[in-house]
């Protein structure tokens, strides 16, 4: 019975062992990101979030004061609750 309990306690640690292998395979981030970011798969993770934030605050992808917005935010109209 010893035995048999250790041979599959060795299985299952095996089995981590390949599944937390074969985890480290997959990319994190999709090439197609880099690539439409216009950096190489390479750059550093400071980079990455870089080029992502310049993307993301970019007005030409739709950043801007929205549908909603106004103008310019004061603090006496905040005050009379006229926002």
């Amino acid at each position: 019975m010893p035995i048999a309990a250790l041979l599959r306690f060795m299985l299952v640690v095996c089995g981590v062992v390949v599944a937390a292998q074969a985890q480290a395979d997959f990319p994190t981030v999709p090439k197609e990101t880099y690539e439409a970011l216009k950096i190489e798969r390479s750059a550093s993770p400071k980079e990455l979030y870089e080029a992502l934030l310049k993307r993301y605050m970019d007005p030409a992808q739709g950043v801007g004061k929205g549908k909603y917005g106004r103008a310019k935010f004061s603090a006496t109209s905040a005050a009379h609750g006229s926002l």
